[in-house]
Formats: C-alpha cells, sequence, structure tokens
C-alpha cells in the first residue's frame, strides 16, 4: 500500500483553522490579562463559543504551549489555566519554612498527636493512610499501633481488617 504524504484533508483543515482561532482567542486573553493569580479559560465556554468537541482539548493545549514560550498552559479538567512564569508555577523550589527545622518538626508530632486523638481506629487509620499518605511503617514509626485492626495489603494492594 502506498501512502500518499501529499494529501490533505478538508475535515483536518477545517479541525487546524477552528482550534487556531482559539488558540490566537485565549493567547490573547493570556496576554492581556494583567489580575493576581493565572489566566484561567472555561473549556465549557470554549466549547460552546467555538463548536468543539472536548476531545480535542489535549491537542489544542498543545497548540497554545506551542504558539508561545513565556505561558505555559495546563488543561485542568474544566478549565485552561495560563502560568506566565513556568519555571516559578509548576517547578517550584523549596518553600522557605516560615520556623527552624527543629519547630516544623515540633509542630507536625503535636499535629499528628491531635489527629491521633480525633478518631477510632478506623478513621484514624484511614486518614493517615489515604489523606497523608503514610505508609503502614510510617504510620508504625510515628507511634501509631494500628496493627491489632489491620494488616500489611495483600498481593492485590487491598488492607484487610484482622
Amino acid at each position: 500500500m502506498k501512502i500518499n504524504t501529499q494529501t490533505q484533508y478538508q475535515c483536518v483543515q477545517n479541525l487546524e483553522k477552528r482550534l487556531s482561532v482559539i488558540v490566537d482567542d485565549v493567547v490573547a486573553g493570556a496576554n492581556a490579562y494583567n489580575g493576581d493569580g493565572p489566566y484561567r479559560a472555561l473549556i465549557s465556554d470554549l466549547m460552546a463559543q467555538y463548536k468543539f468537541d472536548d476531545a480535542y482539548i489535549p491537542l489544542l493545549v498543545e497548540m497554545l504551549n506551542e504558539r508561545t514560550d513565556d505561558i505555559v498552559f495546563e488543561d485542568m479538567v474544566d478549565e485552561i489555566v495560563a502560568f506566565r512564569d513556568p519555571v516559578e508555577q509548576i517547578l517550584p523550589g523549596p518553600a522557605p519554612l516560615p520556623y527552624a527545622p527543629e519547630r516544623m518538626a515540633h509542630l507536625l508530632d503535636k499535629a499528628l498527636d491531635w489527629i491521633g486523638m480525633t478518631g477510632r481506629d478506623e478513621e484514624l487509620y484511614d486518614t493517615l493512610k489515604n489523606e497523608l499518605g503514610m505508609t503502614n511503617s510510617e504510620i508504625s514509626a510515628a507511634g501509631f499501633e494500628l496493627e491489632r485492626y489491620y494488616s500489611e495489603p495483600d498481593g492485590d494492594g487491598f488492607i484487610e481488617m484482622k
């Protein structure tokens, strides 16, 4: 089978034109924006105004990022967000601690102690594991004795009650 690389499809050209108009408008809006925080464009508004399918959102975001070097665009589920300073917004460096590391460690210990006093063991385990993202070994190292309620994850990653 021979592929003709010179063939151009009208539907693809139409899509490119439509998305290019959206890119022009979003970039113009982001460049004109001088408010606090990043520029935001609601995807539902763009889809309604320009009549395109949400399947093209990743392509649209890629086109936006190819258009400009000083703004980074990201798809944030229901909106496209434009960051002016990509290094600062997307790859933040370590934030300076408001207090000395020893003080921050003390505050963390106090916060974990408070969390430990506020709920039943099952709720505590769920908070530590799912909300704080602690592993079972980190939970044990923090001084919580939850082994009587939970075993290590099984082969499928599920925690079983004893």
